[in-house]
């Protein structure tokens, strides 16, 4: 179960470290600290599902900022994207609980969404409309690593052709529809191809089209700006990006960016949201922070923080002074990331 997963349910185990040790007026001192201080923009238009869209804003957001500070040492090898695909290479999974269909199917989606997405990862992206808009399909490729489900547009074109060429037959049984193969009949790759790139054109538009687009590029804009101011990105530098701790064995957890700032080294969580922070978003900043180890590089994570990618602001403070705040029955760091290893890796 990943740790986002766990700090959704009030009876994890994750939870209840935190409702052991925590000191609630302390969370809300320490989350007040790291809340932008400058306004954060609005969405520019209504989408048609708002969770949808500003989720995938969110991702995008996540692999822009990594592209912007790297450039042309932006690995796609090392991205969520990537290992979405290798992981859709060795999944069987059935229509109906959506939505991979079946190995050599899904294997078709995840190559064809990589390899349209890919040529856009250059020096122009960031400005570039149609780049952004192409560059998406990483989006949806890591969606699917993460809950193993594809747009259902995608899925219900492609099964549809399927049903329609007799690939599949659909018969009911017991109030449940049942999809079986019939072997003797075999798809067209260049048709599957085709609908997947179709699809995540219907996909683009329902998530925004255009304003989408321009979304993202107000997020780029405001990520440049940023740069230049000293409450925002300033002088910082990536040091990782989208990594896991050694301790993520115990949970499943990747972390946005560890950044550089002067003597500091800063867990940087991106938040591109419309609201301010709350308080899962602090408890999940902790987590990453108590999730690393030694045996990770570089050793120590002296400040954790979070970057709004809709105003700005870099928001940080040391690890100490936030262990303290919000987790005042341990004397220190350590004390609190061995008690918090024992209780998840039980």
């Amino acid at each position: 179960m990943s740790l986002t997963s766990r700090l959704n349910k009030k009876d994890s185990v994750l939870r209840k470290f935190f409702s052991d040790n925590q000191n609630k007026n302390g969370m809300l001192e320490c989350l007040s600290f790291l809340q932008s201080t400058t306004p954060l923009t609005q969405m520019a238009f209504k989408p048609e599902k708002l969770i949808t869209t500003a989720t995938y804003l969110g991702v995008m957001a996540d692999y822009l900022f990594r592209f912007y500070y790297l450039g042309n040492d932006f690995e796609i090898e090392k991205t969520i994207a990537y290992n979405g695909v290798n992981k859709c290479n060795n999944m069987v999974l059935v229509y109906p609980g959506n939505k991979c269909i079946i190995k050599p199917v899904g294997s078709i989606i995840s190559a064809k969404l990589l390899q349209a997405g890919t040529p856009f990862f250059n020096r122009t992206l960031l400005d570039d409309g149609h780049g952004l808009y192409r560059a998406t399909t990483f989006a949806v490729l890591d969606a699917f690593f993460r809950s193993e489900r594809w747009p259902s547009i995608i899925i219900e074109n492609i099964c549809e052709y399927l049903l329609s060429i007799g690939w599949w037959n659909k018969f009911e049984f017991e109030g449940e529809y049942i999809y079986e193969e019939n072997g003797s009949v075999e798809f067209s790759r260049n048709e599957i191809e085709r609908i997947t790139m179709q699809s995540f054109d219907e996909f683009y538009s329902a998530l925004g089209g255009d304003d989408f687009t321009s979304e993202l590029i107000n997020i780029i804009n405001i990520m440049k700006e940023s740069k230049k101011m000293d409450n925002g990105l300033g002088e910082a530098q990536i040091k990782i990006s989208n990594g896991t701790t050694y301790n993520s064995r115990f949970i499943g957890a990747d972390f946005d960016v560890v950044m550089i700032k002067g003597s500091d080294t800063i867990m940087t969580d991106m938040k591109t949201s419309t609201k301010p922070l709350i308080k899962k978003d602090l408890l999940q900043l902790i987590s990453y922070c108590l999730l690393w180890s030694e045996k990770d590089e570089p050793p120590h994570i002296t400040h954790a923080g979070i970057y709004h990618g809709r105003s700005g602001d870099y928001k940080y403070l040391p690890l100490s002074d936030i262990i303290r705040m919000t987790l005042p029955t341990f004397e220190n760091i350590e004390d609190a990331r061995s008690e918090f290893i024992n209780r998840i890796a039980q």
